[in-house]
């Protein structure tokens, strides 16, 4: 009962609730939230968490409130635990630690549209000394899914806001197949709308790694979208980085990309944070694309940077490596330069041996003579 956990993080203490598969064939070891559950932590001044730890999966949201308006309130899910397969749904519900961190991790389970999915939530972790941080995790080498992939991506993110002010933000996803991280968001059909990830002086990490879905929303799958969502920080730093890898099994649909901004989505710094944006395709997608208008008057995607910007991009070179219809601005720097991302550990990195070509790719001209 949640009149319980409440008393018991309220008297100082941590709580910690557990389902455990009997074995390695039960459909057991799930945590389910029933409708309208709140957790408060409204006494004391010290750190407390509430964690959740499942063998499967954590099932919630659906109006679930969890907070604190008093001790920093650090809230802990993960699914999947002991090398298990799981996910972790958390749709319609409110996580606000008042300076506590919030952390995510997941391996997906090879049935659900993605491992970590949020729809119409909310997380903010202002408050305290110092501003949570919130992670969000699917490990290396990633979920494999055998049934068409994912239909959205491992990481969904849809109409969901996260605030962490001073806390970092990380959103990290490796698969073997699927795109990787999605950031939708409804900012072009509600004022002030949702989807919306922002910091103060926190920093941004949003990194996907993904491959080939023959059941993606977004094409054949890729390493990062966001999609009428807006990233933002004042004074942090913001990096997005993705990279599509490529499998036999591709025919058909287009190559994915490695980072596809679409449908007016904003990569944005309005003070001292500089924006990194790496994107690489195996194949022969761009890496990093930046959509224009979608001809019915929406407006264009952005790049937008108060400092420093830097574009990486990487290809197969059978195609423009970046693609920009959108809008990119740097108040002091704009660095474009090849590069990718490192498919082990998610990391951009330079690419100085390949070549940089302006107004395309050129083909060899035999001489006349």
């Amino acid at each position: 009962q949640d009149g319980d956990i409440n008393f018991a993080l309220n008297t100082g203490t941590s709580v910690t609730i557990a389902a455990t598969a009997p074995n390695a064939n039960s459909f057991g070891g799930d945590i389910n939230f029933n409708q309208g559950v709140l957790i408060n932590v409204d006494k004391g001044t010290s750190p407390v968490a509430f964690n959740l730890e499942a063998s499967r999966n954590i099932n919630g949201g659906f109006g679930t409130v969890i907070q604190s308006t008093a001790a920093p309130l650090n809230v802990n899910f993960t699914a999947g635990k002991n090398s298990n397969s799981g996910t972790i749904n958390y749709d319609s519900g409110r996580i606000i630690t008042n300076g506590g961190s919030v952390t995510m991790t997941a391996t997906g389970n090879g049935f659900g549209s993605c491992a970590i999915c949020m729809d119409n939530t909310q997380i903010n972790t202002l408050g305290g000394a110092a501003d949570g941080s919130v992670r969000l995790s699917v490990p290396a080498p990633g979920t494999n899914v055998p049934f068409g992939g994912f239909t959205t991506a491992a990481i969904a993110l849809d109409s969901t806001d996260i605030t962490a002010g001073r806390g970092n933000v990380d959103i990290t996803r490796f698969a073997q197949n699927g795109t990787g991280v999605r950031v939708g968001g409804t900012l072009l059909s509600v004022e002030g709308g949702l989807g919306i990830i922002s910091t103060t002086t926190g920093h941004i990490n949003i990194t996907g790694v993904g491959a080939f879905s023959s059941n993606s929303s977004d094409g054949s799958g890729h390493g990062v979208v966001i999609d009428n969502a807006r990233v933002t920080s004042v004074d942090g730093n913001v990096a997005v980085r993705g990279l599509r890898q490529v499998s036999g099994e591709e025919s058909g649909p287009p190559p994915g990309n490695g980072v596809l901004l679409q449908n007016g989505a904003q990569v944005t710094t309005t003070g001292a944070g500089d924006i990194e944006v790496t994107g690489e395709t195996q194949g022969g997608g761009a890496g990093l694309v930046l959509m224009g208008s979608n001809g019915d008057g929406g407006p264009s995607s952005i790049i937008d940077g108060n400092r420093n910007v830097v574009l990486r991009a990487s290809n197969d070179r059978t195609s423009d490596a970046i693609v920009l219809d959108g809008t990119v601005r740097a108040a002091q720097v704009l660095n474009l330069r090849p590069g990718g991302v490192n498919a082990a550990t998610g990391a951009g990195e330079d690419r100085t041996a390949e070549p940089i070509y302006l107004m395309g790719n050129p083909t060899p001209v035999p001489p006349i003579f």
